[in-house]
């Protein structure tokens, strides 16, 4: 099964519900996830090799952050996120039937869709945010302690 078909399957409120116990706004409830709902609904799945699996399925004890990641069947040892990855390709990814025995399907789907949308609940503003993201000033690194002490010294007279 595809994220696209287990999309298709559940009751839309029943995800609704667990992706608003995950992102804890009642502000964003209603208003945006109907929108959301509205535009991934419509959205072709690519095929594509790769599973969405969960990661460090010991937090799964806490059930409201459950990382999920892809991996390609060709290298199971590569990881990647999904918080970047095109809607119509996370859609075509096969479901990990494991992590459905260990949450519910809503809940499993609600933090695939959790982490699709880190950056926004819509795919333009996730394209927006990514950019910026990516043209930000790296952060400035030190070599060491004393390298610090000294750069702070600087600001701080």
């Amino acid at each position: 099964m595809r994220v696209f078909e287990l999309l298709h399957s559940l009751d839309a409120d029943k995800v609704r519900y667990e992706l608003c116990h995950i992102v804890e706004n009642a502000k964003i409830k209603k208003r945006v996830l109907d929108k959301f709902f509205k535009e991934i609904m419509k959205i072709k799945p690519e095929d594509t090799s790769e599973t969405v699996i969960h990661a460090n399925k010991e937090y799964i004890k806490d059930e409201l952050w459950v990382d999920v990641y892809s991996i390609d069947p060709r290298d199971p040892n590569e990881k990647y996120s999904l918080i970047a990855t095109p809607w119509k390709e996370v859609l075509g990814y096969s479901v990990d039937e494991e992590s459905m025995d260990i949450l519910t399907p809503e809940k499993y789907l609600a933090h695939i869709l959790w982490e699709m949308t880190w950056y926004g609940f819509s795919e333009k503003r996730v394209k927006r945010r990514l950019k910026s993201v990516i043209s930000a000033k790296p952060a400035k690194i030190f070599e060491s302690a004393e390298e610090f002490l000294e750069y702070m010294s600087k600001l701080i007279r």
